[in-house]
Formats: structure tokens, C-alpha cells, sequence
């Protein structure tokens, strides 16, 4: 009779961690971050009341799923170096290539929403403006994408919103 007692306990954990993992991320809700830029030099907590200030901590600080509201303003990118190891204008595709890159999308997709095409706006300052990297599923909706510079590289695929490895 122990024994059955053992094997009824192991068979309701082994099933209770199955239903656990199967239900559990249904139950998980995404969250809604608020960035403005209000340039006061606080960060923000990104509730609608304190929203973050920063629209690049923003997409840094959100999880997977997660939704960035961005209220009316202009965002400016700080440019950063973008070694890029896979090149669409070459011969060879695995030709390195420096590139710059504004807003960074990596690992996760987000829904990113502007307060409208002419309330939000992007400058990015960088040759790969909007870069989303393994980032499936992701959406950018809402806003104005401007200010792009071309990378010295001639070789660097530049645009307003690249996608590598993912889907947007």
C-alpha cells in the first residue's frame, strides 16, 4: 500500500507540473509601458502617471509581449556601432560590415504604438534606424521614422526599420 501511495504522489506532481506549464503562460498578461519626452532627466517608472522618459529604456526594460505606448513627442536615438556580419549588398554574404544602429529591438517582440503620424516621431541619427533583431512577431504602428544618416560603409543595408531574424 506505501508504494501505490508513492506512485499516486508522483503521478500528481508529474501532472500537476504539466498542466502548470501548459497553462501558466496563458495566464501571464503582457504589460503596457508609457515613454514621453519630457527631457527632464528622470527616468520614469513607464506607468501612465510616471511614464519613462527614454524610449530606448523603454524597449530595454519591457518583456516579451509587452506593449510601448509612446504619447506625443520627438525620440532621438543615441547612435551606436553596429558590427554586421551578414551583408545584403555584397558578393559574399558573410562580409563584415560597420553599420550604426538607432532603436534596438533584441529577443523579444513588442507591440510598439505612436500617438500618431503626425504627434510621434522617430529620428534615429543611424543608418539601421529602427533595428529589430531576433525580434518574431513584433509591431511598430503610429509614428514617423525620420533622420536617418547613411553609414560610411557603403556595403551597410541602411534603412529606416531593418528586420534580421525576425518578424515584424
Amino acid at each position: 500500500m506505501r508504494k501505490n501511495e508513492e506512485n499516486i504522489v508522483k503521478y500528481l506532481f508529474f501532472l500537476w507540473l504539466i498542466l502548470s506549464f501548459s497553462i501558466a503562460p496563458s495566464l501571464v498578461q503582457a504589460n503596457t509601458w508609457y515613454v514621453v519626452d519630457w527631457k527632464d532627466g528622470m527616468v520614469g517608472l513607464g506607468t501612465k502617471d510616471e511614464p519613462f522618459r527614454d524610449l530606448q529604456v523603454a524597449l530595454d526594460y519591457a518583456f516579451d509581449q509587452d506593449r510601448i505606448m509612446i504619447l506625443p513627442g520627438t525620440y532621438e536615438a543615441r547612435p551606436d556601432s553596429y558590427p554586421e556580419d551578414l551583408c545584403g549588398n555584397c558578393q559574399k554574404h558573410r562580409t563584415y560590415v560597420k553599420a550604426t544602429r538607432g532603436f534596438l529591438i533584441k529577443g523579444k517582440a513588442l507591440e510598439i504604438v505612436g500617438s500618431g503620424t503626425d504627434k510621434t516621431t522617430l529620428v534615429t541619427k543611424a543608418g539601421y534606424g529602427v533595428l529589430f533583431d531576433h525580434s518574431r512577431g513584433s509591431t511598430i504602428r503610429d509614428l514617423t521614422i525620420t533622420g536617418g544618416v547613411r553609414d560610411p560603409d557603403g556595403n551597410a543595408t541602411d534603412a529606416g526599420v531593418v528586420v534580421k531574424f525576425s518578424s515584424v
